[in-house]
Order: structure tokens, then sequence, then C-alpha cells
């Protein structure tokens, strides 16, 4: 889902991008309800390879990226903790419109005139969608992992190594202008009350 809101998408890559979407939308929670099933096990293999090979992820990795590390909190989990916040983001971009509506017909969203309500409706499916698959949001996750920063202590922690991930660069609308702090501190403050 991410790469379907990054810079590097194209016509051709849209259309395998979204037919990975369609697959792990439909097959990761079988996986995780039924580990030996080997046909949702194929599927994601399958999605999870041409979605590597056909796209390029900026809106929100490098904040996964960051999590991931200053908290331990495996990779994936923390790229679905930050896809809510960076669709919200992404809507801001005058091209957001297209991609997103898109994303919302394949994962079954009702579209709107307003992307941003669009948007909206998107990361709060995303979430849902997540949090079914026994994914909790950052907080939660940090407790279990023996943290207890505050809201502050994340922020601080977090903006340095968001602004030195190279992925970063690549934001949609961008946050390289200006002051990280001012940037950053609303996009983080929403990934943290994703809770």
């Amino acid at each position: 889902m991410e790469n379907l809101i990054g810079v590097q998408l194209n016509d051709f890559s849209a259309l395998v991008q979204l037919d990975c979407l369609e697959r792990i939308w439909q097959w990761l929670p079988v996986a995780c309800r039924e580990p030996h099933n080997l046909e949702s096990r194929e599927q994601l293999s399958w999605a999870a390879h041409y979605v590597e090979a056909s796209g390029g992820v900026p809106n929100g990795h490098a904040v996964a990226h960051a999590i991931g590390a200053l908290y331990h909190i495996v990779h994936g989990h923390a790229c679905a903790m930050t896809l809510p916040t960076a669709y919200r983001h992404f809507a801001q971009a005058p091209e957001a419109g297209e991609a997103i509506r898109s994303v919302a017909d394949r994962i079954g969203v009702a579209t709107s005139a307003d992307v941003r309500d669009t948007a909206e409706h998107v990361a709060l499916t995303v979430r849902d969608f997540t949090r079914r698959l026994g994914l909790p949001g950052l907080r939660a996750t940090m407790q279990a992992n023996g943290f207890n920063d505050s809201l502050d202590q994340f922020i601080d922690k977090a903006v340095p190594l968001v602004m030195d991930d190279f992925k970063s660069r690549l934001w949609t609308p961008p946050i390289h202008t200006g002051d990280p702090y001012d940037n950053l501190t609303p996009i983080l403050t929403a990934i943290w009350n994703e809770d």
C-alpha cells in the first residue's frame, strides 16, 4: 500500500501493486489464521516478490525504520503502524487523489470527492485490518517491549533518525523543508495516537 503512494509509481507498477494489494488483503488473514495453508503462503510470496520488484516506499518507511530501531519492533509491524498516517499525509499532495481512490476501491472502502476524506477511511480500514491480525499500535508495542517513553521522548528520539534516513527525502508532500520538528511532530503524534 505504501508503494501505491510512492514517488516511483508508474502505470505499469500501479497495475502490479494493485494486484499485490488484492492478494495480500485476501490471503494475509488466512495465513495468520492457518499458518500451514500453502495456498495463502504461495499467494503472499508472489505478492511480496512483485511488491519489492516494482516500487519504492518513501512515505512512512523512514519512520518505520526509526520506530523499529528505537523500540525493537519487527519491520513489517512498524510499517503497518505508519501506514494510516502516511495515507493521511499523502492526501495533502495534489497528485494524491487517483492513487488513494484506487487503493480504496481495491480494499472495499467508499470513495469521496474529498481525497482527504477517502484517505481517512483508508487509514481507518488499514488500522482495523492490522488490529484484526493481532498487531497492536505503537504505545502498546513499546510497552510490551519494555519501553515507557512519553510522546515528547519518542519525538525527540525519532526525528533525527527519520531525517537521516534517505527515504525521508522522497516523501510526498516533502518533509525536508523548514524545521524537521515542525514537519514531523504532527506525523509522529498521529502514529502515537493511532492506539
